[in-house]
């Protein structure tokens, strides 16, 4: 049985991404080498786990990173830090994501992170499905749009915010958008755009 939510291809894309004709591919859902869904007027579609199986391609699980971006004073609370990446963790695999890594950023400025430069690489060689942050504002409270676009549609990972809303990441909240702000005020006009969209 083929769960409700698979995506299923028509005809011309699966024998595309096969590399076959779309009529080899009907030869081969007929003798039972791939599986298909009939339509009511007929058609046939193809699952693209079965396209997947036949190219042999790994079907990609729930990956995911635990991303916190906190002022360097929290960082030395160790406890009560290891607690809160503690309660994201266990948040994370209620939601089914298999937290592969957690990356503590505590950078004053995002586009000069290495921490930062290190999730776009899990990103952008498939590595992790998911990014898990405890606020939807944790990238930088004036420019999360644009970063959430570039994750999600760029990327194709999901950025899971869990909007936990405790003293810690309250503070946290506060001291990145101080921060933010001392920097746009303190910076050339030339750096203002830089600064606004986090690069």
């Amino acid at each position: 049985m083929i769960p409700a939510e698979e995506k299923l291809l028509k005809p011309k894309e699966a024998a595309k991404l096969l590399g076959v004709h779309p009529l080899t591919l009907y030869r081969w859902a007929k003798s039972g080498k791939i599986r298909y869904v009939r339509t009511p007027t007929g058609r046939y579609l193809y699952p693209l786990s079965e396209i997947n199986r036949i190219l042999g391609v790994a079907p990609r699980e729930n990956i995911g990173v635990i991303y916190i971006r906190i002022p360097r004073e929290i960082t030395r609370e160790k406890k009560r830090l290891r607690d809160y990446v503690s309660q994201m963790k266990r948040i994370a695999e209620r939601l089914k994501i298999n937290v592969k890594n957690i990356i503590i950023d505590d950078e004053p400025i995002m586009h000069e992170s290495s921490k930062f430069r290190t999730l776009i690489k899990l990103a952008r060689r498939g590595e992790i499905t998911h990014i898990v942050v405890p606020q939807g504002d944790i990238f930088s409270p004036l420019c999360t749009n644009l970063i959430k676009t570039i994750f999600e549609e760029g990327f194709g990972v999901k950025i899971v915010s869990l909007d936990i809303r405790d003293e810690i990441s309250e503070r946290i909240a506060s001291l990145q958008l101080i921060e933010s702000l001392m920097r746009l005020l303190s910076s050339r006009k030339k750096d203002l755009v830089r600064q606004l969209l986090g690069y």
